[in-house]
């Protein structure tokens, strides 16, 4: 058997995350969402990330309802749309407006189209149509007055209309006068004879609408968590809202441990390290919420848990001081000189630390005589524990 005296604990606030809101969205500006969709979770009426930005939302989305709206955002990148002129003209279905039209025009039966004037807007990869023209004829080549077509068919002298192919994909969202929210293009693009290109929406509204710029956005699927509600309780263990107080369940003692859980009925919890992220938003701009002392409790704790405060003993110790910054990561190396002494009562535990302003020994969410409660919840934490076991050599106490 070894001899095994110390062993390391690590606490990870980031294992007890709410499950993030899932949207299907873009974004039209760097400052604004549009959601058209909430897949699952909901939205509230709080402050949210997505990504590497913050935005507020401006109604409450819910997976249920399918929920639509616009919240604002900050620090994203605006998606570039594709744009074209449409018109709708029958049910959900899209018809492109013609780049340009010639009259006079004919295609004889060897493919050679022959413009009736001079149009400098004509060109390679039009579709084409009018009377007599098969559905999908496009120009292969060409210029001037004389260009071939993929279509040898013979159409007397007539009007002719040209459209220029959009790259418009499958499931773009499309934003346009009178277009209701949230249609996507299911279908196309089709040509069609009279109408030349167009597309199938997915709202079985109809959209009459006259011929205008319309733009079209691939929609991406993102991940939103609150910065105003971190609570939530899992299989690791429970947080508040604001992140200042949360416990992790089921810590199996003997595990960590290992054989110095046979050994030793008194341990040394002797704090090494802690790491915070980068906030996501300042919880607050007073420093003072920011220097907190945390309180550990689950354990039962021998000769450090008396409070001058209240006078007596209570059920937990503090740890350490610690400063969120308010804009950096922080990393504060205590080198296990913080130490709280327990005793073995069971294998399994359950660890709570929670934040104390050090100014009132307050939780930073509460208004207390100097300070104002915090904007946004705590960023995400890292506690590096060593375990020390004390030895029991011929009925004495040793420290090892």
């Amino acid at each position: 058997m070894s001899s095994l005296r110390k062993s390391s604990l690590v606490l990870k606030t980031s294992d007890i995350t709410p499950t993030p809101a899932v949207v299907q969205g873009y974004y039209s500006t760097p400052t604004v969402l549009n959601v058209t969709n909430v897949i699952s979770g909901t939205i509230a009426l709080t402050t949210l990330i997505y990504g590497t930005g913050t935005v507020t939302s401006q109604a409450t989305l819910n997976s249920s309802t399918g929920g639509t709206g616009t919240v604002t955002v900050v620090g994203q990148t605006a998606a570039t749309p594709v744009t074209g002129n449409f018109s709708t003209l029958i049910g959900t279905t899209l018809y492109q407006t013609p780049t340009t039209s010639e009259v006079g025009s004919s295609i004889s039966n060897t493919g050679v189209l022959t413009l009736g004037g001079a149009n400098a807007n004509v060109a390679i990869g039009q579709y084409l149509s009018g009377t007599g023209i098969v559905a999908g004829t496009y120009i292969t080549g060409g210029a001037g007055l004389t260009w071939t077509v993929s279509n040898n068919t013979t159409v007397a002298t007539t009007q002719i209309y040209f459209y220029t192919p959009v790259n418009i994909l499958l499931g773009q969202v499309v934003i346009g006068t009178g277009i209701p929210t949230g249609s996507v293009i299911t279908a196309g693009p089709t040509y069609n004879a009279t109408y030349g290109i167009e597309y199938t929406m997915s709202l079985t509204t109809t959209a009459n609408v006259n011929s205008e710029a319309m733009n079209f956005y691939t929609l991406s699927t993102i991940n939103c968590l609150s910065l105003s509600d971190a609570s939530v309780t899992n299989g690791i263990g429970t947080c508040n809202q604001t992140r200042t107080k949360f416990t992790f369940n089921n810590i199996n003692l003997r595990t960590v441990l290992g054989d110095m859980y046979d050994k030793s009925d008194i341990f040394n919890l002797c704090l090494n390290t802690i790491s915070s992220s980068v906030p996501s938003l300042s919880p607050s701009l007073d420093a003072n919420n920011l220097i907190v002392s945390m309180k550990l409790s689950g354990l039962p704790l021998l000769n450090q848990t008396y409070d001058t405060g209240v006078q007596h003993n209570q059920n937990s110790t503090n740890i350490g001081v610690f400063q969120f910054s308010t804009t950096a990561s922080n990393t504060v190396y205590y080198n296990s000189t913080n130490i709280c002494t327990f005793s073995k009562n069971s294998d399994i535990c359950a660890l709570t630390i929670e934040y104390l302003r050090v100014i009132d020994n307050l939780n930073p969410n509460t208004l207390g005589t100097y300070q104002t409660p915090i904007s946004s919840v705590f960023p995400h934490a890292i506690f590096v524990f060593d375990v020390i076991g004390i030895e029991k050599f011929n009925n004495q106490i040793l420290f090892k």
